[in-house]
């Protein structure tokens, strides 16, 4: 078995939790309310910041040129990506950005900034997966179900974009290649940060919605 078919049959229980938070269903219904999308998209703003400064982090640390390349590349095109996404749907629905991050986002946002500064590259790269791989599953089931003019629609085409998928695709790759070459303990360790990850996705969908901060 790959090893991140592994991962994803761990991961499994959250993967279904985030398929039915709430904020999922009434984004994909059209009917999450925008005070809700708004706290959600300034959040993702503050977190894009942390995330892009570990995904450069772990492209210094990468074994070879390509993993180097490909990480990069993560990091300023996703960047410039997410922000289109976002200035968009700011204009749109005249959102103003914070520079106040909720817990769970501060958390988060450390978290992957720790593990990618200070652990081995296969453990960083196993705790920025998530945000590649649950955004894409998350956003096809959404889509399979969204309703027509979806006010979010743009969203949900973003992380169903072939773009995006690609870019999926190349980080399973990346796991696959770092997994064959790590230990019994670092594989392990690999395991661990990604169900942390995977559990801080979660916690930031329930933040944004306002179950937790």
């Amino acid at each position: 078995m790959l090893f991140t078919a592994r991962l994803w049959k761990m991961s499994k229980p959250q993967f279904k939790q985030m398929l039915e938070h709430p904020f999922n269903t009434e984004l994909a219904a059209g009917s999450l309310s925008v005070e809700k999308f708004k706290i959600y998209l300034q959040q993702d703003d503050l977190y894009i910041e942390s995330y892009t400064k570990a995904l450069y982090k772990l492209a210094s640390k990468a074994p070879t040129l390509e993993a180097k390349t490909i990480l990069t590349s993560f990091a300023e095109i996703g960047f410039l990506i997410e922000k289109e996404l976002h200035d968009n749907f700011f204009r749109k629905f005249q959102i103003t950005p914070t520079t106040e991050a909720l817990p769970a986002c501060q958390d988060y946002s450390n978290f992957l900034e720790n593990v990618t500064f200070l652990s081995p590259y296969s453990i960083g790269l196993a705790a920025l997966l998530p945000c590649f791989w649950m955004y894409r599953e998350v956003g096809v089931h959404l889509n399979n179900i969204s309703i027509k003019d979806n006010p979010y629609q743009a969203w949900l085409d973003t992380y169903t974009g072939d773009e995006f998928l690609e870019q999926v695709r190349q980080m399973l790759q990346l796991i696959e290649g770092a997994s064959r070459y790590s230990n019994y303990n670092m594989r392990d360790d690999m395991k661990t940060m990604y169900l942390q990850s995977c559990r801080m996705e979660l916690g930031f969908w329930e933040a944004c919605y306002g179950n937790k901060s």
